[in-house]
C-alpha cells in the first residue's frame, strides 16, 4: 500500500480570536518555537491549531472537531460617555493552510459568526479528503 499523504500546516491566521484582533503566524515543516510573556497568547495559538487541525475529525466515524466557543471571541473596549464597554468581536475565524506531499497548498476555515452560532467550516474539500484515506487506512490496518 502506498504510504499516506503528511499534512504540514504552513500558516494559521486568527481574526477575533481570544487575545488576537488580527494575526498571521507561518509555522516552520520541522520545529517551531512559541516564546511569549504570560498572557502573549501563546496557549490561545496552540489551541487554535488544534481547532484548525481537528477539522480532519469530522470525518472520522464517531470522532468530532473542537469548536470555537464564544469565549474565544476577542473582547473590545469602548468608551460610551463615561461608561467603559466591553463586546466580544465576531465573526471569530481560524484560517489554515497546509501542504500535502504532493498536491498545492490547501487553504481551509473555522468560522463562529454570533454568540449564539455554532462553528462553521468552509474549504475543507481537500483536508477531508486526507482524513477520510486516513481512516480508511487505519481501518485496515495500515498503521
Amino acid at each position: 500500500m502506498q504510504e499516506a499523504e503528511k499534512v504540514y500546516l504552513k500558516k494559521i491566521s486568527l481574526e477575533n480570536f481570544r487575545c488576537f484582533e488580527k494575526v498571521e503566524v507561518d509555522l516552520q515543516k520541522k520545529l517551531t518555537l512559541v516564546v511569549g510573556a504570560n498572557g502573549a497568547g501563546k496557549t490561545s495559538l496552540l489551541e487554535s491549531i488544534a481547532i484548525a487541525m481537528s477539522t480532519m475529525f469530522t470525518a472520522f466515524d464517531g470522532a468530532k472537531a473542537m469548536n470555537i466557543t464564544k469565549e474565544s471571541a476577542h473582547l473590545k473596549a469602548y468608551k460610551i460617555g463615561s461608561t467603559d464597554n466591553v463586546q466580544p468581536q465576531y465573526p471569530v475565524r481560524i484560517g489554515a493552510w497546509a501542504q500535502l506531499d504532493e498536491r498545492p497548498e490547501i487553504y481551509w476555515e473555522r468560522t463562529l459568526n454570533t454568540a449564539k452560532g455554532k462553528t462553521t467550516i468552509k474549504d475543507a474539500k481537500q483536508i477531508l479528503e486526507v482524513a477520510s484515506d486516513y481512516q480508511k487506512r487505519l481501518q485496515e490496518g495500515d498503521t
